[in-house]
């Protein structure tokens, strides 16, 4: 597992975030869907900032029922975002995975490593995560689509200290700058706030990644350090920025305040 959260931490491709909003995320467990929010302030439309109603509940309601303040111990299968829906990983994509992972322009924004990675170290990571109490990894798809096209996912988690890394990765090139990277990890943030009780999510980008820390920024991370000369990219050395986005400032946002 050593490996696997140093190449994803730092995802590079994010689309521009629309205007400042708030997410209403539902996750589905064992096959019946659970919605939590956050009382008294309505959860909201990520890029309308309105509560759903109408053609929109009901959409959510045929996926399997709504309740409400729903916790569980058992790890949720969907989570449903404004315009994704995160899904666990299946192996039959793992092929796709070696694909992006193997991609020399993501490894140049994205990876600690020296080259890009083998199919076979691919396969390995994501194997090790299925069951790993250290991650909680989701592919990211269009709604109702079989095929994923990125990868969203918390690493290192640490539950003693309600801690965890951010990762993401937009690998298939047209479904980059539409807004999906923001939504799916505005998602998998409410996701870790509202149901795994995080406290503190940190993250790692190179300094020449300008698109992903302008957006990191926007949905609310700041800066807290970096590592000097921590990664050799073209024969120059780049610093590594060390981000965090805490609770309370989260909650802040989600409140309007």
């Amino acid at each position: 597992m050593g490996m696997s959260a140093t190449i994803l931490s730092a995802r590079a491709y994010f689309p521009k975030p629309k205007a400042t909003s708030r997410s209403r995320t539902t996750f589905m467990v064992s096959g019946s869907l659970a919605q939590y929010r956050r009382p008294p302030m309505p959860w909201r439309h990520p890029t309308t900032s309105r509560p759903l109603r109408g053609s929109e509940a009901a959409r959510r309601t045929e996926r399997g029922g709504i309740m409400g303040n729903v916790q569980s111990a058992r790890r949720p299968q969907v989570l449903f975002g404004e315009s994704v829906e995160l899904r666990r990983h299946s192996r039959e994509h793992y092929p796709l995975y070696a694909r992006w992972y193997g991609d020399r322009e993501i490894w140049h924004l994205t990876s600690w490593t020296p080259e890009p990675m083998s199919p076979v170290a691919v396969e390995r990571i994501f194997e090790e995560r299925e069951n790993s109490s250290l991650s909680d990894s989701f592919a990211i798809h269009l709604p109702g689509e079989p095929e994923p096209f990125g990868i969203v996912s918390f690493i290192n988690l640490n539950r003693a200290n309600a801690s965890a890394d951010l990762s993401i990765l937009i690998g298939e090139p047209e479904y980059r700058g539409s807004g999906y990277g923001t939504d799916a990890i505005r998602t998998l943030l409410c996701y870790g706030f509202e149901e795994l009780q995080l406290n503190r999510v940190g993250l790692t980008v190179f300094d020449f990644n300008h698109v992903a820390i302008r957006t990191y920024e926007k949905l609310g991370f700041r800066s807290e350090g970096r590592m000097r000369q921590a990664v050799r990219r073209n024969g120059a050395w780049h610093d590594a920025i060390l981000m965090s986005l805490l609770r309370s400032e989260w909650e802040r946002r989600e409140s309007g305040g």
